[in-house]
């Protein structure tokens, strides 16, 4: 007796029991792929732009998939670029839907998409691997973290940063002195103490120092006398090649200060802002 074989347009799909979510985050728009458990697309890949309109988007595509697939858990896996995702992670924790959201490593995810499409590198196949990465490996989920926790990384941030940009200041510095007064380095050991960037800020040339009254020099608070003194004479006789006013015009903006200092506006009241700032203080004054 012979079977009949069913058409294979009415075959019936199996409802899935998951959903990857891959997203392939950036600045002003994320790249997001939806794939079903057996690997197939669960709907149209999606563009979500930094705005209300895209992240409302975003929501009824998952509602939608929601009604669809009422059964299905949703895997999010989360492509981060930098701090970028931080507002999508954030509005997707705020939905009341089953996600399962994970946050991948960069260099992991580097890897898989090399090994899921070696030759191409679009956004969409970015997305596209995070989704088959969700569905497949079913990594574990990422802690949500707090608000205190947020608000603590942004600090964080803006720390390392005016760090960075410190460093890249007294760079600057050692880079113009080389030419305009390169004897002071030798006789200095810290570029950035107080008293020799209140000197450079009131005599930026060898020329200025020279002409300047050692007496005036010498008040300047917590300077050596005797390193002055030293920097007085070397003045005179510099083998810097930069000089007249057009040294002088090329004192760039340096401020090798620790801007940590300022590195959030002081409220007029008491605040955990305030509290996390001289912690950070703190912990940089010890090092």
């Amino acid at each position: 007796m012979k079977t009949m074989k069913t058409d294979p347009a009415h075959r019936s799909i199996r409802a899935p029991d998951s959903i990857g979510v891959g997203i392939d985050t950036a600045r002003y728009g994320h790249q997001v792929t939806f794939l079903r458990d057996d690997r197939q697309p669960a709907t149209a890949p999606l563009l979500v732009l930094e705005n209300p309109q895209g992240y409302q988007q975003l929501r009824q595509t998952l509602e939608t998939l929601q009604s669809k697939y009422p059964q299905a858990n949703f895997r999010v896996h989360i492509d981060a670029a930098g701090q970028y995702a931080t507002n999508l992670e954030r509005f997707l924790r705020s939905l009341p839907l089953p996600l399962t959201i994970s946050v991948g490593e960069p260099k992991r995810n580097k890897d898989y998409h090399k090994a899921i499409f070696p030759k191409r590198t679009a956004d969409a196949t970015e997305s596209h691997a995070m989704a088959r990465f969700a569905v497949a490996e079913q990594p574990p989920p990422a802690a949500a973290a707090s608000d205190e926790m947020y608000l603590l990384r942004e600090i964080a941030g803006r720390l390392q940063a005016a760090t960075k940009d410190t460093t890249r200041a007294v760079n600057r510095l050692h880079n113009l002195l080389a030419r305009v007064f390169p004897e002071l380095a030798t006789h200095v050991s810290d570029l950035t103490a107080r008293w020799v960037l209140a000197l450079l800020k009131k005599h930026p040339t060898a020329e200025q120092i020279a002409s300047a009254r050692l007496g005036s020099l010498q008040k300047l608070p917590y300077a050596n006398a005797e390193v002055v003194t030293k920097l007085h004479a070397a003045a005179k006789t510099t083998v810097g090649s930069l000089r007249g006013e057009i040294a002088a015009a090329l004192r760039p903006a340096w401020q090798p200060r620790k801007s940590w200092k300022n590195c959030w506006p002081k409220p007029t009241r008491p605040s955990p802002v305030r509290d996390m700032c001289r912690w950070k203080r703190f912990l940089a004054s010890a090092r």
